[in-house]
């Protein structure tokens, strides 16, 4: 060990001042020792004090003092000469060129490295430079040498510096520095910036600069890997008003700093490799920290204390790989988001290192790093450079107490989680937040009152707000919960703001999204999305599921949608209804409900592929074992094609499958809806109204409280409808299968399973296409109350009826089977059941045909109408009547009305009626070939001016009795009886055996 790297102590070991003088004062030996010693006595008496001693040890020049209170002033008067003044007393030199005196004036040999100045014993002051006078500049320390100062107090008047040379110049201060320079025009310096290689600078116990409006730099070299180190082991306190601090070095080590907190002073450390702080660091201007300079290495910045600045800026680089971990930075006052900043910036990662603990304490927060960030913040801004940047791994914030706005900070390949206690999240307003990376997940969290989740539009900036995924191609999943609302603020007209992922989860307690109608719903771009809303008194769900914004007008590509969960669960009366918009394909996989106790506020909208939508895509809208449930009303809205399995529910007020007006590209419309679908209210299913054909398939069970239909084009121009019903319709209203306001080109509708109505029950055919309805066995349309069960044609196509099922007239208006009402020919055929507790009425049209054939059982009631049963042809078109089946005529007659261009009328099977069947024939020549059957009786009546034709199928000798010109009645032998027929009206022609 040298003789000068100890600390305060190197001075007395191995030497004392007393050991030099002694040494240098020894007496002679003489045979007359006495008087010797009285002499010395009196000599010591009259000569000035010895306070040091100089001399040359090695390569170092020393001055020790001896055990007085040495006040030393040292000074440099030029290049390589060094001056010594103690007010305590005289220096004693051995050096050439260095006179022994009060002052000690010389130049420095030229084989001297360092200088070593030691006050020893006693309470010294050593004085660096002459103090300046009426701030005139006075004399700096200024060294080729390195440089060792050792005492209680040591005074820096005025730069001290070690500079010079290639080779470093150490500069070591042990005990209490005290600045005391009050030039402001000549800052103190404390440096050892020789190039290219500096010495370093190491104080050893507590530096005070108490100077105003100063600036004290301890400059070890910088722009250098060769820069000496600045250590400072004790405070460092700078506490003059406005007085700034500038360390600059290799590696900085401080203890415990303090400037001016009233002041604006700043603190501004440059270190080519490691900072660190031992202790916390107050500052009353900005606080700027610079490590690893040289951009090599992993050399970072560490702290075991907080750094605390009166609202200004603290700012924290660490170059390279290295890491900035942080205790608490804080800025005091978050009124000003320029001013009270912190921004840091990392090769590699930012630290958490005081636990759960704040680490930043500031209005705005600027973060950039290499790796990973990971901060407890209190901040109210939160953004990355503006300059494109991304770090290469995840993000982690958990801010609180105020609300926080994220722009501009993105990951290159890594995850982001920002979560805020006691305030809401702002993201996007200066640019986007970006997960960037394949399956990188993006998480926003707030809790606690005001805690909304909002999303502005970037001006200038082409994409989303918040976006996770490779750069054109989502793959992360988006996960946001919400204390409050999650909603777009930007107030746009058009819906351009958009979430980005490949998944999303949304959870919030009050609302999500606002209102569709002005397009400031929630705007996301994803393919998987799971959405409630859950607190007590929530409101609704407003999402608009659209491209992923453009602005380069190069066309925005189409997500196809998964929606796993889409809920509100208020329990209160407010409005907690969905309302929710896709672009492209939409599979419903979950639950959609709304389960608020207001029905008209608690609706549920969804529509897949809108016109919302510029898109030629086709559409594909799919719930599979979904639940889409509210006490309010409930609107799907499809394009091109739905479906709905058997495990899907759909629950509402008012329900609605609805096509759009136009859906794109002329394509076919096809509905299949499975499960269960019931509504309090009406229930309709609608399909599209123009240039697309209709393909409607209804496997489920389809339940309302008011009206049911199911309807096809419903006025515009469609190609053609095809409508199936193989579940179960049940309705406290009245069932309508088939649009009578349809111009398709066809319809058909096809009945295998069940439809049962209070009231009635209408299948309509369209207006000027063809209509063909199949009810096909073991099918049962039951209607009910005062209500009719009809099958309605058109007017000028033709109609098809074929009902091989069963046909339940429980309401009291009867069944009726209506063809054509104008021009289009009608073709009727009953193979089933016809049932009716009122009556039973099959109708031709005007001018186009009816050709009924009636091989089923019909069962009228006559009770409140002219016929329990009744036949009526086209008044002007030839008609034929084939009656093969049971009639049953309750209460009243059984009628068959011929037209006025000739019928052909065959009733071979039983007729049993009330009182008589009534064979009404027209203005034409016509045929009627009647059957007679078991208690049957007929009444003929000829309204034409020839003589229609009569033909009894039956066998001649049950023929009685046979009038050819039927004046009177025939009798004729059943297996039972005899029973009258009777001429009403006209000229008959009998045929009375035929077979």
């Amino acid at each position: 060990m040298s003789l000068f790297s100890r600390s305060r102590l190197w001075g007395r070991m191995p030497f004392r001042i007393g050991s030099f003088l002694r040494v240098s004062r020894q007496p002679r030996h003489t045979t007359r020792r006495q008087r010797t010693m009285t002499l010395d006595l009196l000599e010591g008496r009259i000569a000035p004090a010895v306070a040091g001693n100089l001399f040359v040890q090695g390569t170092t020049l020393i001055w020790a003092g001896t055990d007085a209170a040495n006040v030393l002033t040292v000074t440099t008067p030029g290049p390589n000469e060094i001056s010594f003044t103690d007010a305590a007393g005289t220096t004693i030199s051995t050096v050439p060129g260095f006179a022994s005196g009060n002052t000690v004036t010389g130049t420095i040999p030229s084989y001297i490295t360092s200088v070593a100045i030691n006050g020893n014993n006693g309470v010294d002051v050593i004085s660096l430079g002459n103090n300046p006078t009426n701030n005139a500049p006075g004399n700096p320390v200024l060294l080729s040498r390195g440089l060792i100062v050792t005492a209680e107090t040591i005074v820096v008047n005025n730069s001290v510096e070690t500079s010079g040379g290639a080779i470093g110049k150490n500069l070591t201060l042990n005990g209490l520095v005290t600045i005391a320079s009050n030039d402001p025009g000549n800052p103190v310096v404390i440096g050892s910036n020789a190039a290219p290689l500096a010495g370093d600078i190491t104080i050893n116990g507590t530096l005070v600069d108490s100077v105003a409006n100063n600036t004290l730099t301890l400059d070890a070299g910088t722009g250098s890997a060769l820069a000496g180190n600045v250590t400072v082991t004790g405070t460092l306190s700078v506490s003059g008003v406005n007085t700034s601090l500038v360390v600059n070095g290799n590696n900085v080590g401080l203890g415990i700093t303090q400037t001016n907190f009233g002041g604006t002073g700043a603190v501004a450390i440059t270190a080519q490799n490691a900072v660190t702080l031992h202790g916390a660091m107050k500052s009353g201007g900005s606080v700027t920290i610079n490590a690893n300079q040289d951009n090599g290495g992993s050399e970072s910045f560490s702290t075991t204390g907080n750094i605390t600045t009166n609202g200004a800026a603290i700012s924290v680089n660490a170059g390279g790989t290295g890491n900035i971990t942080v205790q608490t930075l804080d800025t005091t006052d978050v009124s000003n988001p320029f001013a009270d900043m912190v921004l840091l910036t990392a090769g590699g990662a930012i630290v958490d290192g005081n636990g759960t603990g704040d680490n930043v304490h500031a209005n705005t927060l600027s973060v950039q790093a290499g790796t990973t960030i990971n901060l407890d913040t209190e901040v109210s801004n939160l953004f990355g450079p503006a300059t494109a940047f991304a770090a290469g791994g995840s993000i982690t914030i958990r801010n609180s107490t105020m609300p926080l706005a994220v722009s501009q900070l993105e990951t290159n390949n890594g995850s982001i989680t920002i979560s805020n206690a006691g305030g809401g999240i702002d993201v996007g307003t200066l640019g986007p937040v970006f997960a960037n990376g394949k399956f990188q997940t993006l998480t926003l969290t707030t809790t606690g009152s005001g805690s909304d989740i909002s999303f502005t539009a970037v001006p200038f900036d082409s994409m989303n707000p918040l976006t996770t995924g490779p750069s054109g191609a989502a793959s992360g999943a988006v996960t946001i919960s919400s204390g409050g609302a999650i909603v777009n603020d930007s107030g746009t007209t058009a819906p351009t703001t958009a979430l980005e992922g490949a998944s999303m989860r949304l959870t919030a307690a009050t609302t999500i999204g606002t209102d569709t109608g002005s397009f400031t719903a929630l705007t996301l771009s994803t393919t998987q999305l799971s959405a409630d809303v859950e607190g007590p008194s929530a409101g609704g769900i407003n999402i608009y599921n659209g491209g992923v914004v453009d602005t380069t007008g190069a066309g925005s590509p189409i997500p196809d949608l998964t929606l796993y969960q889409l809920t509100t669960a208020s329990t209160s009366t407010t409005n907690g209804a969905i309302n929710f918009i896709t672009a492209g394909d939409l599979t419903v996989d979950g639950p959609v409900a709304t389960n608020g106790t207001d029905g008209s506020g608690n609706s549920v909208t969804m529509s897949a592929d809108s016109a919302l939508s510029t898109n030629t895509k086709q559409g594909v809208f799919q719930l599979n074992g979904a639940n889409i449930a509210g006490p309010g009303n409930v609107e799907l809205i499809l394009v091109t094609q739905f479906s709905m399995d058997s495990l899907s529910t759909v629950t509402g007020g008012n329900v609605e499958f609805l096509a759009p007006v136009a859906p794109p590209g002329g394509l076919p419309v096809g509905m299949n809806i499975g499960g269960k679908v019931t509504a309090a209210g009406t229930l309709q299913v609608v399909g599209a109204a123009q240039n697309s054909p209709n393909v409607i398939g209804i496997s489920g069970q389809l339940a309302s409280g008011g009206d049911l239909s199911i309807l096809g084009n419903t006025g515009g121009t469609s190609d053609s409808d095809v409508i199936s019903v193989a579940g179960q319709l049940a309705s406290g209203g009245s069932v309508t299968i088939g649009s009578a306001a349809s111009t398709s080109s066809s319809t058909t509708l096809v009945v295998s399973g069940s439809v049962a109505a209070a009231n009635s029950v209408t299948l309509n055919g369209n207006t000027t296409g063809s209509t063909t309805v199949l009810i096909t066995n073991p099918a049962t349309l039951t209607d009910g109350g005062a209500g009719t069960l009809t099958l309605q044609g058109g007017a000028t196509g033709s109609t098809f009826y074929q009902v091989d099922g069963t046909l339940n007239g429980i309401g009291s208006g009867g069944v009726v089977l209506a063809g054509s009402t104008g021009s289009g020919t009608s073709v009727i055929d009953t193979t089933g059941t016809i049932t009716s507790l009122g009556a039973v009425a099959v109708t031709g049209g005007t001018t186009g045909s009816l050709d009924l054939n009636a091989s089923g059982s019909i069962t009228g009631s006559g009770a409140g109408a002219t016929s329990a049963v009744i036949f009526t042809g086209s008044s002007n078109a030839s008609n034929t009547f084939n009656v093969s089946g049971r009639i049953t005529a309750l209460g009243t007659d059984f009628t068959i009305q011929a037209g006025n261009a000739g019928d052909t009328v065959i009733v071979t099977g039983p007729v049993v009626t009330g009182t008589t069947a009534n064979m009404r024939g027209g203005a034409g020549l016509d045929l009627f070939t009647i059957a007679p059957s078991t208690g049957s009786t007929f009444t003929f009546f000829n309204s034409g001016a020839g003589a229609d034709s009569l033909t009894i199928d039956t066998n001649p000798a049950f023929i009685l009795q046979s009038d050819p010109a039927f004046a009177t009645p025939i009798l004729f032998q059943s297996t039972t009886g005899f029973l009258p027929w009777t001429r009403m009206t006209g000229t008959w022609v009998v045929s009375p055996a035929v077979s």
